[in-house]
């Protein structure tokens, strides 16, 4: 509803999808999502994760849409926990979609959550999940009808 949604990438401090985990704290460990060959990036609570979408596949999409290149990052809940994923941030300049999905990331039917635009004057994205189990959770910071550009992503603890 309203304007369009998005999609981003991942990175931290180089503003690349590997810079991504290293701004989370530590050094990236990249996996692949499922059967496909798409890249994860590890991620920690509390962070701003920076990056591009630009150069990724665009093999997924969630309930909400998401047709652009998507960056997937994987983030490890130890304990129940209410987090906020947001994309409203000055270095987001692509209009995003974000979804998440438990355990099962190239599984369409693990979505637990999808997000075209905050509202209808926002084109950036967001989610908030409350008392999660722990677990494997996967994000994806994708562009809404095939965009793609540079995110800023804070994912926190509420």
């Amino acid at each position: 509803g309203g304007t369009t949604g998005g999609g981003g990438t991942t990175g931290g401090g180089g503003g690349t999808a590997g810079g991504a985990a290293g701004a989370a704290g530590g050094t990236p460990t990249q996996g692949t999502c499922g059967a496909t060959t798409e890249p994860t990036f590890p991620i920690h609570l509390n962070v701003i994760v920076t990056g591009s979408t630009a150069g990724y596949p665009s093999q997924q999409s969630g309930s909400c849409g998401g047709t652009g290149p998507e960056v997937i990052l994987e983030l490890a809940l130890t304990q129940p926990t209410s987090l906020e994923i947001r994309t409203d941030r000055p270095g987001t300049n692509f209009d995003t979609v974000l979804y998440v999905r438990l355990a099962e990331c190239s599984s369409s039917a693990a979505e637990i959550g999808c997000n075209d635009d905050l509202s209808a004057t926002s084109p950036t994205s967001g989610l908030a999940g409350t008392d999660l189990p722990a677990g494997a959770y996967y994000i994806f910071v994708d562009g809404y009808n095939g965009a793609s550009g540079n995110f800023e992503m804070s994912v926190l603890q509420r």
